[in-house]
């Protein structure tokens, strides 16, 4: 029994060994292209490309990516799909360009979208491979008949379909060339549509496939086609294939130099180092790269006096790859106020209204409540151009008013500070004292026990006098003040320009007054008419004489 055990053992481990070697194997097979995935999406600084060439003019919105001759124009509506694209318009001058494979073939695909707007009394070529020093060996044509063919450039023999090309329609033709002497062969499809009449073997030499042209370079034509997405590859070409992307690096120098600056682009984030420069690695690029750059606020640290960069523009933003830009910073810093009389003492900001600051290019704030007791982030430079080039320069700001109880307590334009600048801005206000007395006006005599204060913007206030009918206001700002003493008599209201520490007396009218002014009056009145009619005094004796006189007449005896 032990012995037969021994025996089966083996038989069971190379069972076991069998089962599991087909489920390992096709493990390795299923992961395969997950590994590769991974790999393609790591993020090398640059993606190789796939295609021997290819442009959607999506890239770079030009003509950058051909490395011959371009005569194209490159518009944002021009291509398939109301994409970029590159358009040919000629009435006789030749509209192409030229550019060389990534590497040459004795065998390619070219597949390319194209438009034919117009085109005169004669044919329009499309397409045309070259070798790779030049010489042309296949041209894609639309015939004088609007029928779409080829020309073999090496015996100049011409092939045409029975495919009419329409004008104003978008097509896809793709073409397969083979390059081996007298085996040579070209096939065409459009739409990916096979065209018989285009498959036809060539006597086209043995030099090797090394450059595309797009469009036409003959002279005397006339024509206007659009073109897009073309892609010359060593594999057939699926309609679904876009072109490849381009990777590059853009390299970002922000003014003013700003170390610690963001920019966001597909998800990544890149950010600018001491010098103020950023080098963002594009994935792929296009031609709304700008558009697709996130630059979002950024604080410049302890460095910058904390102050907040908002980005606002670009410059030198040429579209290919691999170039500088750049990129513009308004900055606005932190800011502090404190206010000081006249004597170098604390004014709280609590005891002011509002604070209006203009800068040196005329923009003005308006600091109120809440706002003028903590930091406020003023706008504090602006990329301008001088002769030396484009330069960051901060704002001066000069303090307009500082509005105190409706009376504005500095000189306009007098207090000036750079923005950026380190600690608060200390403004001076005009704020002074008045000392208030009340006497009697016709004794002199102390009097009068309240006095009410109107300020410059119209509140009332009313100060109670000491014993000795004195008082005094501290910290009052400059402007028109009345002042009147209530419940003692008489006291108009006195304006006061309080421009400095100044002492105001203020006379009251009272009752004894009054009295002395009416007792005086009337001896001055009774002086003045005694004076001028002296026979008034004697007038009842003159009358009592004449009584007697007259009764004693009419009453004697007869």
């Amino acid at each position: 029994m032990r012995l037969s055990s021994i025996r089966i053992l083996p038989v069971l481990l190379l069972l076991v060994i069998t089962l599991a070697s087909p489920r390992q194997a096709f493990a390795r097979q299923d992961t395969a292209p997950i590994d590769d995935a991974e790999t393609q999406g790591r993020g090398d600084d640059q993606m190789p490309p796939r295609a021997l060439f290819s442009d959607g003019f999506e890239a770079t919105g030009d003509l950058s990516l051909w490395s011959g001759e371009a005569v194209l124009d490159v518009e944002e509506a021009a291509g398939y799909g109301e994409s970029f694209g590159a358009r040919g318009i000629s009435s006789g001058a030749p509209a192409f360009a030229e550019s060389r494979l990534r590497a040459p073939s004795d065998e390619v695909y070219a597949r390319l979208r194209f438009r034919l707007n117009s085109r005169g009394e004669n044919a329009v070529s499309l397409l045309r491979l070259r070798t790779v020093g030049g010489r042309p060996i296949l041209t894609v044509t639309v015939d004088m008949a609007g029928r779409l063919g080829y020309v073999a450039d090496e015996t100049g023999t011409a092939f045409a379909s029975g495919q009419v090309i329409s004008l104003s329609t978008w097509y896809e033709i793709q073409v397969h060339l083979v390059v081996h002497g007298n085996e040579s062969r070209a096939d065409v499809w459009l739409n990916d549509v096979a065209v018989p009449d285009l498959s036809q073997g060539l006597g086209l030499g043995s030099d090797r496939i090394g450059r595309v042209e797009l469009g036409d370079n003959t002279a005397g034509r006339s024509f206007d086609v659009n073109f897009d997405d073309i892609i010359v590859d060593d594999a057939r070409i699926v309609p679904s294939q876009e072109p490849d992307p381009i990777s590059g690096t853009l390299v970002v120098r922000t003014l003013p130099a700003l170390a610690g600056i963001r920019f966001v682009l597909d998800g990544e984030t890149f950010v600018t180092d001491e010098k103020g420069v950023a080098r963002i690695k594009v994935r792929g690029w296009s031609a709304d790269l700008r558009q697709r750059i996130q630059v979002p606020n950024s604080d410049t640290g302890v460095t910058g006096n904390g102050a907040t960069a908002t980005f606002w523009g670009w410059e030198s933003w040429i579209g290919s790859r691999d170039h500088d830009v750049s990129a513009f910073f308004d900055l606005s810093y932190p800011t502090s106020l404190e206010f000081v009389d006249g004597d170098d003492n604390p004014v709280p900001p609590s005891r002011v209204d509002s604070v209006t600051l203009r800068s040196s290019v005329g923009q003005e704030v308006t600091l109120t409540g809440k706002q003028l007791g903590q930091p406020q982030l003023l706008p504090g430079s602006r990329v301008v151009p001088s002769r030396e080039g484009r330069q960051s320069r901060n704002f001066e700001y000069s303090v307009q008013n500082v509005m105190i109880d409706g009376s504005n307590v500095v000189n306009t334009g007098q207090h000036r500070f750079e923005a950026g600048s380190s600690g608060p801005w200390k403004i001076p206000v005009l704020m002074y004292s008045m000392t208030v007395s009340a006497q009697d006006a016709l004794l002199g005599s102390a009097t009068g026990d309240l006095v009410q204060v109107v300020f410059p913007d119209g509140h009332v206030q009313e100060l109670t006098l000491g014993p000795d009918r004195v008082e005094t206001l501290d910290s009052l700002p400059r402007g028109e003040y009345q002042l009147s003493v209530i419940g003692a008599g008489i006291s108009p209201p006195r304006p006061i320009m309080l421009s400095r520490n100044q002492l105001v007396e203020l006379e009251v009218v009272t009752n004894t007054d009054i009295g002395i002014l009416v007792g005086l009056a009337g001896s001055v009145g009774l002086g003045l008419l005694l004076a001028g009619r002296p026979g008034i005094v004697t007038f009842p004796f003159r009358l009592y004489r004449r009584w007697r006189t007259t009764g004693a007449h009419f009453g004697a005896p007869g």
